[in-house]
């Protein structure tokens, strides 16, 4: 009787019994597709099309939590996932500062995983997203070039490309976006004189495009002297900049562009670059600091037994340190007495060591290459004193490897 009830019962219990849920679902990445968006504006001598096999396909949940990773060449046909949130990101490769021919592509696209489906998110669209700054020459200034001549971008604080004279590559600069400044700096000789031009752009953002072209300023020519000769020789340049903003249908558009001088066409010369913007990177590249109680930014009157020092320090290596001596006492026929000139460069002394290194200055190799220099003209000071009343300025112009310079001038008056 017992067996036959349980017969009865058992049969009523599995009408009502429900399989097990799972709660995961697939995503079908076989079927993912890749489109790159205006890729034949971005890239440099554009190509049919681009090569999507070292692109990086990643999955993350609502946690941003990975749940998966894989070249596009390499994906699986199917990912098992969790019911949930997700999305995918694809990038065509993991970004640098600065880079040759780097050209970043970038999407994402969210999606839903549901209960025992297969999910099939169609295509993914790439976006040019880092920033490509390429420089050229009009044609009237390309003979006057000098081989010395290059242009050296910087971007994003960090990332620093130097444009050779006949570099045609297109350099490309990571985006931030709490760093929208790019500054260019022209060095080099041109017509047999040096020049110096740097241009700050400002509003860099990802997807734009800055073509830099530098050209021979248009302005009325020096008028002779008396003499016949020309006031101001040599050949100035200018720069325009044409922004293209890659991922928009609007036209590019030229931007106006007031270039700084931070030099004359004599680096030696030493002339001060002039104020920089709080949000120029290259605003403390270089530092001059008076040591101890000694203030640069003022007129000193020479004491007994004070120590008269500066330390200088960049952020790249420096290239030049110039000097220039101008003083009412220390003319250059009086400076040629103690093995000096009123102008010459501590990373290149030429024959000036025995000079330099009987006052004690640093010189060629611990200038040139240095991060760190200590300039101490404290040896200098009792000479002043001695040649009586007089003004006496030491102009220093310390010039990093990108071309960027920073100038102070110390002045001495002797009463």
């Amino acid at each position: 009787m017992a067996a036959l009830t349980a017969a009865m019962i058992l049969p009523s219990c599995s009408e009502s019994w429900q399989p097990e849920i799972d709660n995961t679902g697939s995503l079908a990445l076989g079927t993912l597709g890749v489109d790159v968006d205006k890729a034949e504006k971005v890239i440099s001598n554009s190509r049919a099309s681009v090569d999507l096999s070292p692109f990086i396909i990643t999955v993350r949940n609502s946690q941003d939590e990975v749940k998966g990773e894989w070249k596009y060449s390499q994906m699986p046909e199917i990912l098992t996932l969790p019911v949930g949130a997700y999305t995918v990101d694809v990038v065509s490769h993991v970004e640098e500062k600065a880079a040759w021919e780097a050209p970043l592509f970038k999407g994402s696209k969210s999606f839903q995983i549901e209960n025992n489906k297969i999910t099939d998110i169609g295509v993914v669209t790439c976006l040019f997203s880092n920033i490509k700054v390429t420089i050229d020459y009009a044609e009237d200034l390309i003979p006057l070039l000098g081989d010395d001549v290059k242009v050296t971008v910087i971007a994003n604080d960090e990332g620093t490309l130097v444009y050779e004279k006949d570099e045609t590559r297109a350099g490309y600069f990571q985006a931030l976006d709490h760093s929208t400044t790019l500054v260019a700096t022209f060095t080099g000789t041109v017509a047999g004189y040096s020049e110096n031009l740097r241009i700050v752009l400002n509003d860099v953002e990802a997807g734009q495009h800055r073509k830099i072209t530098y050209k021979i300023k248009d302005h009325k020519p020096d008028m002779p002297d008396e003499t016949g000769g020309i006031e101001n020789p040599g050949v100035e340049i200018d720069a325009s900049v044409i922004t293209d903003d890659i991922n928009s249908d609007a036209p590019a558009y030229e931007e106006p562009i007031e270039g700084e001088r931070p030099g004359k066409e004599d680096p030696e010369q030493g002339e001060d670059p002039g104020p920089v913007g709080p949000d120029d990177p290259a605003d403390d590249n270089i530092t001059i600091i008076g040591q101890g109680d000694f203030d640069i930014n003022v007129v000193n009157v020479p004491e007994e037994g004070k120590a008269y020092a500066v330390d200088i320090t960049s952020k790249l290596p420096l290239a030049h340190l110039y000097v220039k001596i101008d003083s009412q006492t220390l003319p250059p026929d009086e400076l040629a007495t103690i093995g000096l000139t009123d102008n010459f460069d501590l990373a290149e002394p030429g024959d000036l060591v025995e000079g330099l290194t009987s006052l004690g200055f640093p010189y060629g190799d611990k200038v040139k290459g240095q991060t760190s220099v200590t300039f101490d003209i404290t040896q200098f000071i009792p000479m002043l004193t001695l040649l009586g009343e007089g003004e006496s300025n030491f102009i220093l112009t310390a010039e990093d490897e990108s071309g960027y310079k920073k100038t102070q001038k110390l002045t001495f008056k002797v009463n």
